[in-house]
């Protein structure tokens, strides 16, 4: 006859047997809680003198005190209370319901005159009481000594929050410690002995991470479109308990203070419902179990299959990404399908045994063994000819609703996650353009052309089809797409994400730095720094409007670079953002702005020429002492660039020829006799170097420098720069710079007169 009014003595007999549990919780919460605060308490009162003994700083002392308490029960307590709740979790369910393991002890259980729920249940609750009850034991007179350390320092107005963060802090670790719970009661009702208990755990506790992780590395390897970047891998932590737990407790460590964040209150719900879904499989299972699993190993062979096949696949895949690793291009294929077939025949059957306690059951499910490595190479043959046609995959026409792009050469706006923003804000609904653009993308993709680095843009796309689903693909332009791609990043949504600065962003401004010719200026902490910052905004976007075209392409000359810094938020979540605006020479109303904001010689004025005394052109480190003429001047047009317009006429080239020494003949002509090898060694001579000191040359050359060097020039679609050595009057030098290709021919040419 089985009662339920036996539950409580059931209760108090099971943890007769849990003493070592209960004691070895309550020191843990007893070291962690109370004792970590009476340290800190000591420490402080050694420092200072005690509280009511300040004579110093008060206020600041005060004030630094009163956060750490706040901070250590809205920090501290989630983080070491939720590394000891996960240590608990694991013991106290491993070792909870350790009878399940024996079948002596089974059997003496199940003759217990109660229902089989009823015996669960005790257990189960015993095992978040031996947690639960020495934290609240303990947490109690911690909490207490906070809040008589508060009374002292006269801020007890902040018991309320302390106390809500306190109740935040209780519900998070009771959420992680049942998520924990849960899961190995799950694997122990699973399972015949702590081994295959263990197996149970990992891959319930990281199957689901560990293959969103296989994906993520195979189409990296192999699909040239793809980039992690756009990945959200909270999204693989939360399906993996042992993951989105500890994911649970940093989400409530950097929010220190509850103000009801999406990110938080979106885990503890997963969690809760993960939690959840574990807890009734437990229950599930427990109340479907065998008495005769005790001491095999999987109780449950559709569970083991299962197991054996997803773990070999993964085993499958690892290999194969092994021995392709350590071989050449040539041989992977080969090598590949060697290590993938190993590892999942090797692990497979090391499964099998485990699963049946028995050294000879490595072949006990030869097909089952066989559709499993072929499974594995079906996979990785899928990526490695992309049999699935992630690469090349272009939707009509028709299907596409809007597009956007981010190319991080051609923007301002570089901080942190700034790609993601983008891409989910901007709206390019011209499907005609967009599809032109990926029709083109998408067909060097076909070509599977190999480009070196510098000859193409790397451009994140996002596309958004009419039935609502998005794809992002990682495509690259080269300068033969310009007449596809520039209408894209000159619309006016492309510029609004990616140049045009928000005017209502100029309240968040904390910093503007000015660099130009005259040096650095920097403007913080000012009373009119919001209205600074907003005029720049604006003249800026002024200018962004009227030559788009042009500063995308950096045509021009930059005279200043401001550096805008912005802060969102408050406290921990506070988010940091700057922006680099380059100001040319074209750039009339944002260099009106910087008049009226800076002096002492920011922007050129026109009588600065004269205050050149010279401007060195050099050749840099890679000249060789044996370089004749020709040789000189075909590493000039190589780092220089060569001008448009760069073929000398006839007569120049004779008289060149009569003086340099370098012949007749055109500059491709040139170009195909002198072959320059930028591997030589270093050789630093003044034959090297063309001093310009001629007042017309150095005017001449001062219309085409740069006082600051644009970082952001790197696209194809712009011309790089060089550096020159610009010395002054006084004696004073300072590095410009010149756009390569606008350095005239007579300058290149006279590198061969050296």
């Amino acid at each position: 006859m089985t009662s339920k009014h036996l539950f409580f003595r059931v209760m108090k007999e099971d943890l007769r047997h849990k003493i070592w549990m209960i004691a070895l919780s309550t020191l843990g919460h007893f070291l962690l809680l109370p004792v970590a605060l009476l340290i800190w308490r000591s420490n402080e009162i050694s420092r200072y003198g005690g509280i009511d003994g300040l004579l110093t700083q008060q206020e600041w002392v005060i004030q630094q005190k009163s956060a750490w308490i706040f901070s250590f029960f809205s920090v501290y307590l989630p983080l070491a209370g939720g590394i000891l709740a996960i240590l608990g979790a694991m013991i106290v369910g491993l070792f909870g319901f350790r009878y399940v393991f024996h079948k002596n002890m089974v059997d003496t259980y199940h003759s217990l005159p109660v229902r089989r729920n009823t015996l669960y249940g005790a257990c189960y609750v015993n095992g978040i009481l031996i947690w639960l009850i020495p934290l609240l034991v303990c947490l109690l007179p911690t909490l207490i000594l906070g809040c008589t350390l508060l009374g002292q320092l006269g801020t007890t107005q902040m018991l309320g929050d302390m106390l809500m963060e306190i109740g935040v802090n209780l519900l998070v670790l009771l959420i992680v410690y049942l998520v924990v719970y849960h899961l190995v009661l799950t694997a122990v009702m699973l399972s015949g002995n702590m081994l295959n208990t263990l197996v149970c755990i990992a891959f319930l506790g990281f199957g689901a991470v560990s293959l969103y992780g296989l994906g993520v590395a195979y189409f990296d390897a192999y699909m040239d479109t793809f980039r992690a970047t756009i990945l959200d891998w909270n999204k693989a932590f939360h399906a993996s308990p042992l993951l989105s737990a500890p994911y649970l407790l940093s989400l409530r460590v950097r929010e220190a203070r509850w103000d009801g964040a999406s990110g938080l209150g979106k885990s503890i719900l997963i969690n809760a419902g993960m939690a959840a879904v574990l807890g009734t499989m437990a229950w599930l299972l427990y109340r479907t179990r065998d008495s005769e699993t005790a001491g095999q190993g999987s109780g449950n062979r559709w569970v083991a299959a299962c197991f054996r096949s997803v773990i070999g696949v993964e085993a499958g895949l690892c290999g194969w990404g092994l021995f392709v690793l350590l071989v050449s291009d040539s041989q992977a294929v080969g090598w590949g399908i060697f290590g993938g077939v190993l590892m999942a025949i090797l692990v497979f059957g090391v499964l099998d045994i485990v699963f049946q306690m028995d050294f000879k059951a490595f072949f006990a499910h030869k097909v089952q063994m066989a559709v499993t490595v072929i499974l594995g190479l079906l996979v990785c043959f899928a990526f490695c000819w992309d049999w699935f046609g992630y690469d090349t995959w272009l939707p009509d026409q028709e299907e596409i609703a809007e597009i956007a792009i981010y190319d991080e050469k051609l923007t301002n706006q570089r901080y942190s996650g700034a790609e993601q923003k983008v891409l989910e804000q901007m709206h390019i609904r011209d499907t005609e353009t967009a599809y032109a653009y990926l029709e083109r993308v998408v067909a060097r993709e076909k070509e599977n052309r190999n480009l070196s680095y510098g000859e193409y843009d790397g451009v994140m796309t996002r596309v958004t089809l009419k039935n609502g689903r998005s794809y992002y693909r990682y495509y690259v332009v080269t300068e033969e797409d310009q007449e596809v791609f520039w209408p894209i990043v000159t619309s006016r949504a492309y510029l609004e994400q990616t140049w045009l600065l928000d005017e209502a962003s100029a309240a968040d401004c904390v910093l503007i730095d000015i660099n130009g010719r005259g040096g650095w200026n920097s403007f913080s902490e000012d009373k009119t720094l919001r209205e600074m910052t907003l005029s720049i905004i604006r003249a800026y976007n002024q200018d962004l409007e009227e030559h788009a075209g042009k500063i995308l392409q950096g045509n021009g000359n930059v005279v200043a670079a401001i550096e805008l810094e912005f802060r969102y938020g408050e406290g921990k979540t506070r988010i940091r953002e700057s922006n680099r605006l380059y100001v040319y020479t074209f750039m009339e109303h944002t260099m009106e702005v910087l008049d009226q904001m800076t002096s002492d010689g920011w922007l050129p004025a026109e009588e600065e020429a004269e205050k050149i005394r010279s401007i060195e052109l050099a050749l840099g480190n890679y000249t060789d002492e044996s370089m004749d003429s020709q040789k000189r001047i075909a590493l000039a047009r190589e780092i220089y660039g060569v001008p448009e317009q760069a073929v000398p006429d006839e007569n120049e080239t004779k008289e060149t020829g009569e003086s340099g020494g370098i012949g007749e003949g055109t500059e491709h002509e040139i170009q195909e006799q002198v072959q320059v090898d930028f591997g030589v060694e270093t050789f630093s001579a003044e034959m090297c170097v063309l001093n310009i000191t001629d007042p017309a040359e150095i005017e001449e050359l001062e219309e085409l420098l740069s006082f600051v060097w644009d970082y952001s020039s790197g696209s194809v679609f712009q011309k790089g720069y060089i550096s020159v050595e610009v010395t002054m009057e006084s004696g004073t030098k300072w590095t410009g710079c010149l756009k390569k290709g606008t350095l005239p021919e007579k300058y290149i040419l006279r590198f061969g007169e050296l």
